[in-house]
């Protein structure tokens, strides 16, 4: 679908405020997964041993990776990946649960988000093969007909079937999203009240911070200097955010300049002038999954789709002055809701 970049950076005065209150314990737990980082911030008024639970947090990393990776040919995606068609298999609860998100995502954005597109984006020259070759009509085409998330099946006792040979399942779309999830339940059973969880950009929450000060996260400026500034600040207290662009990942053919979010309709890079899109929800591999739907929909399509379906969705639009803002219904009515919240506390 596309490769994912850190477009959001933790807003955090969490040191600065825990001076405010003795009992409270925060702490922050670093390392890395997926090609990428990931952060645990907790404020716990118990003793924590941060030893163990980092050591928990790497396990379940660990056995995350055994079954999403693609570039592990012993994980359980690798071998779906190898399996002939027709041939019915018994998956695991979480790649079922996956596979199920994608394709109702799959339908709900009219084919937007297809986590079988990945031979055209490597066609394109953003595979990891690191080839820039620009990839003929009649490529694409044979291509396209290996494409379809409608071209597998899951059963509800997750019974996984391809339809046709070739059939290439990437789930780097939703995975860093739903790794979040999972580190978010490994604390949330602990009883932790208050904590933050981040993969690679993909944040979500539970609690507050010191104060009862909402969580806190940036969204980025879109520029090519990684990290220059932040755009909006945006309170996620007990929720999860995603942030998807199109503007650091590109190949250049002579004088033309293809962006690595691919249409997985036209086999074509995206046209349009969307830059970057926020989505907030409940959980973050649908915050993970819709940010990159609306990415491949574009400003107009995304925008009427984020109606239809009440998704609160932040669209970032270059324009010749610079950037343009557009907010879902849903989205203001979100950020509203929170300055009131915040007001009202501070009264």
């Amino acid at each position: 679908m596309k490769t994912k970049f850190l477009f959001l950076f933790i807003v955090l005065s969490m040191l600065l405020s825990c001076n405010q209150d003795k009992d409270i314990q925060p702490f922050n737990l670093k390392g890395r997964t997926m090609g990428t980082y990931y952060s645990v911030k907790v404020l716990s008024a118990n003793q924590i041993d941060q030893k163990k639970l980092i050591k928990e947090i790497d396990a379940k990393l660990r056995s995350f990776n055994l079954v999403f990776s693609t570039y592990k040919k012993d994980s359980e995606l690798s071998k779906l990946n190898r399996l002939a068609k027709n041939v019915e298999i018994k998956i695991s609860d979480d790649l079922a649960h996956v596979l199920r998100r994608s394709k109702s995502i799959y339908q709900k954005s009219h084919q937007a988000f297809d986590i079988t597109v990945g031979p055209l984006v490597n066609s394109w020259g953003f595979g990891p093969d690191g080839k820039r070759k620009k990839p003929s009509l009649k490529l694409i085409k044979k291509l396209k007909k290996q494409i379809g998330s409608n071209l597998f099946t899951i059963s509800d006792d997750g019974i996984f079937m391809k339809e046709i040979d070739g059939l290439y399942l990437d789930l780097s779309a939703i995975a860093k999203g739903f790794g979040v999830d999972v580190i978010y339940e490994l604390l949330n059973d602990k009883k932790l009240e208050s904590f933050l969880v981040e993969i690679g950009g993909e944040v979500r929450s539970k609690g507050h911070k010191v104060g009862n000060a909402p969580w806190v996260v940036g969204i980025e400026k879109p520029t090519l200097q990684l990290g220059s500034s932040i755009h909006k600040a945006v309170p996620i207290s007990n929720k999860a955010m995603a942030t998807s662009g199109s503007y650091r990942n590109f190949v250049k053919y002579g004088d033309a300049v293809f962006s690595h979010t691919i249409d997985p309709i036209t086999g074509q890079p995206v046209k349009h002038k969307l830059v970057s899109v926020s989505v907030i929800l409940d959980n973050c591999a649908d915050s993970d999954a819709w940010a990159t739907a609306f990415m491949a929909l574009g400003p107009e399509k995304g925008a009427k789709i984020a109606e239809e379906l009440n998704i609160p969705v932040l669209f970032l639009l270059k324009t010749k002055d610079g950037f343009e803002e557009k907010l879902s219904k849903k989205f203001a009515i979100y950020l509203a809701e929170a300055k009131k919240k915040r007001l009202k506390k501070k009264k």
